[in-house]
């Protein structure tokens, strides 16, 4: 029971009525019983430290604390803690509140000491109430991530004698959070070594086909194909182990890097430029593969049929990001070209059977233009 003249609050500047008003003793109540860590601050010390700053010729307080780290152990000295409640003694693991009563030492480590600079600088930015992230230690040993709401008693000194601090204790959704980074981590350290082997593996088999070129030279033009094809898909894993986000493809690396990989194969000693306009954008592995055979085999196409061996010629490549986030495709030669539909199944080869499954697996729909040269434009859905 608080006696004649007396707050209750240890450190609290003693009443001249007679009794404690119903606000005292309310206020009391209230910080004994609350269920939320609750902690009483005299900031005294510090203010009158940053009132000999300024006296000496120091305006910025603020930067100046940022250049003197070493300030803020000597500056943590000076604050004290003078009352905390029950709720505060079991978050930080003591045996009573008594136990908190003191300087910052308690529950403080170098890693506290960070978090407590920022603090000051606050303060010494003129505000009086902020929420801060701190981390401390309890008195078993056990860290504890917080977040603290400090508010200033409103005083006409503003010498902030008398400081209200509340915790929240984030300790558990930070170690959470820490497991699910690790987690992910793992995941994509396990998706990127995968994206690595398969690649691995592509080249391998690349290199059986071609083995395979020299014991059966009747079906090289079938197995320079088909190595052409497994070249692609390994450019496309090669590019999904490199980013950092394994999950997403780039549609530049897959059009211009598969683009690349077919010309230097078929070009030969043809005079052809290839020129290759592609926007930066991200999309779903799932389709990248399908994009880069495509990719692969209108180039082909292109310079196979559309370029003149005894002419210059230009191969053009186009990816746009289409309507609703889809991609539009086109490879442009300077050859007569042909309609897709009008070939019969008989004379389709592989690469115009396998262009018509890659789409409807992606949805999309293909258009010729013969007007200047010849075009193919494939218009492919957004896959999300």
């Amino acid at each position: 029971m608080a006696q004649h003249g007396d707050t209750g609050i240890p450190g609290m500047p003693e009443c001249d009525d007679v009794a404690m008003t119903v606000t005292d003793v309310q206020f009391t109540s209230w910080f004994r019983l609350s269920q939320t860590p609750m902690w009483l601050e005299d900031f005294s010390g510090v203010m009158r430290r940053f009132n000999e700053l300024k006296a000496s010729g120091i305006n910025d307080v603020a930067r100046w604390l940022r250049e003197n780290r070493s300030e803020t152990r000597k500056l943590a000295n000076l604050v004290r803690v003078f009352d905390a409640n029950p709720a505060a003694a079991s978050l930080l693991q003591a045996d009573s509140p008594r136990d908190l009563i003191g300087d910052l030492s308690v529950g403080f480590d170098e890693e506290s000491y960070d978090s407590f600079l920022e603090e000051l600088v606050k303060i010494a930015r003129g505000e009086r109430r902020f929420t801060i992230d701190i981390l401390g230690w309890t008195f078993r040993g056990e860290r504890r991530y917080l977040r603290l709401q400090w508010t200033a008693a409103l005083r006409p000194a503003d010498d902030l004698a008398l400081v209200y601090v509340s915790a929240v204790d984030l300790t558990e959704l930070v170690l959470s959070e820490a497991r699910l980074r690790k987690t992910i981590e793992a995941k994509d350290f396990l998706l990127r070594e995968i994206q690595h082997r398969v690649r691995n593996t592509l080249t391998l088999i690349n290199s059986l086909l071609s083995m395979q070129i020299d014991v059966s030279p009747g079906s090289k033009e079938a197995l320079l194909a088909a190595g052409r094809r497994v070249e692609i898909l390994a450019v496309v894993h090669e590019s999904l182990y490199k980013r950092e986000d394994p999950s997403l493809a780039d549609l530049r690396d897959c059009v211009e890097d598969s683009s690349r990989q077919v010309f230097s194969r078929e070009a030969g000693n043809q005079v052809i430029d290839l020129l290759l306009e592609v926007d930066e954008r991200e999309i779903n592995i799932e389709i990248a593969a399908p994009i880069a055979l495509i990719t692969g085999e209108l180039v082909s196409n292109a310079v196979r049929h559309g370029c003149d061996p005894e002419k210059p010629c230009r191969v053009t490549v186009t990816a746009r990001s289409g309507q609703e986030s889809g991609i539009l495709l086109m490879v442009r030669d300077g050859g007569p070209g042909f309609d897709f539909s009008s070939r019969d199944q008989c004379s389709r080869g592989l690469g115009l059977t396998l262009i018509e499954a890659l789409m409807e697996q992606l949805g999309a729909s293909i258009a010729y233009d013969d007007s200047d040269g010849f075009s193919v434009r494939v218009t492919i859905p957004s896959h999300r």
